[in-house]
């Protein structure tokens, strides 16, 4: 067996280094699974529950998040396909990796895999996971050498045909132009938040507990205190300018009185000037994320109850519609029987009349023979 190879394990190592980064990675992992086995033992043998709520990309717990996002990250170095593109665990050769990643990352903690915000929130962190891992192998594995030497050093637990895919990929003349452009649209970014690791959501979280005393921050102070470097406490320029232009405007706002105009208004105008497609009023909950058109799980199962019960409503107006025109033709049937009866009865009443009259007339046309013969006699005998 030549160096660098462990074939017990069907995985290769591509050098000494990189055996020490797995090691490193190994102890991670361990440490991690130590941290949540003393959770479990501190906590009554009851593993960690995690909170999803509606519209949000991570639990809004900042413990709950990191240890999520960290099991799904472990999940996604040590045992996922790492796919070209996120579509492609669409196809139905990838199908079952995502949801069968989510089944096993839940088992460590207390939480409902089949809750559709549980099942999108794992699914956004799975997606962070999947890219963070592109970039990883990208700069770890593949930059600075050729095809063939990044293909013949296979990287820890990514198979021949998933390494194979990525080189093509990191190699393919329009793909590295895109990348070209997104670094420079990453590097154009003017107000980089300085929350480190942690995300807006669970820092916003944090920051509820720690210092406004559980009440929501104002979106201007959260600004300030997602974006003052905590080595130099201070700003960036740029982040600067725009909170002195947020401060300006809600002093101007407070003190012309009239129409109030909230501190999130505010914010949206000064970060509008500033950039058309930032992320951070959605984050605190505050706004629709930006060029987002795809509705999160829970959302899509809402239209769906709301079409249903359109669809119900459609069907029973038609059901009611058609038995109003059944009974309005039974209706018009017994009307016509009726007025048929009638008119059958008139018909014979005045038959009966014709009858009586014919029969008077000729009564009285033998009561007039008669009293004219007796008459006659009357008058002959007399004579």
């Amino acid at each position: 067996m030549s160096k660098g190879e462990d074939y017990s394990s069907g995985w290769e190592y591509e050098s000494r280094d990189e055996e020490e980064a797995n090691y490193d990675e190994v102890s991670g992992v361990a440490k991690e699974q130590e941290l949540i086995n003393e959770y479990v033992k501190r906590n009554g043998g009851r593993k960690m529950k995690i909170d999803f709520s509606e519209g949000r990309a991570r639990p809004a717990d900042s413990n709950q998040a990191s240890k999520l996002s960290s099991e799904c990250g472990i999940h996604t170095r040590n045992k996922m396909h790492v796919a070209t593109h996120w579509k492609d665990y669409k196809e139905p050769v990838l199908a079952h990796i995502i949801p069968n990643a989510i089944k096993s990352v839940a088992k460590k903690f207390e939480m409902d895999t089949k809750d559709e915000v549980a099942k999108d929130v794992c699914t956004k962190i799975f997606q962070s996971a999947v890219r963070q891992q592109r970039y990883r192998l990208k700069r770890d594995c593949f930059k600075g050498r050729t095809v063939e030497e990044a293909l013949s050093k296979r990287p820890r637990h990514v198979t021949q045909e998933n390494w194979e895919d990525l080189v093509n990929k990191w190699s393919d003349e329009r793909n590295q132009e895109i990348s070209a452009k997104n670094k420079q649209n990453r590097e154009a970014v003017k107000h980089q938040p300085k929350t480190g690791s942690r995300c807006y959501i669970a820092h916003f979280h944090q920051l509820k507990k720690d210092k406004y005393n559980n009440e929501d921050p104002s979106p201007i102070d959260f600004f300030k205190d997602t974006h003052i470097d905590k080595k130099t406490g201070r700003m960036s320029e740029e982040a600067q300018i725009a909170y002195t232009a947020m401060e300006n405007k809600r002093r101007e706002a407070q003190s012309e009185g009239g129409h109030l105009v909230s501190d999130a208004q505010i914010v949206a105008e000064v970060l509008k000037e500033h950039t058309a497609s930032s992320t951070f009023l959605s984050s605190m909950g505050l706004q629709s994320r930006p060029g987002s058109s795809k509705p999160s799980a829970s959302a899509l199962r809402i239209q769906e109850l709301e079409e249903r019960v359109q669809q119900q409503d459609m069907e029973a107006r038609e059901a009611n519609e058609m038995y109003q025109q059944e009974l309005n033709k039974k209706v018009e049937a017994q009307e016509y029987a009726l007025q048929e009866m009638q008119r059958k009865q008139q018909e014979d009443l005045e038959a009966v009349k014709k009858s009586q009259q014919e029969r008077e007339e000729v009564w009285a046309k033998k009561q007039a023979e008669t009293d004219a013969l007796l008459s006659f006699l009357l008058r002959k005998h007399g004579a």
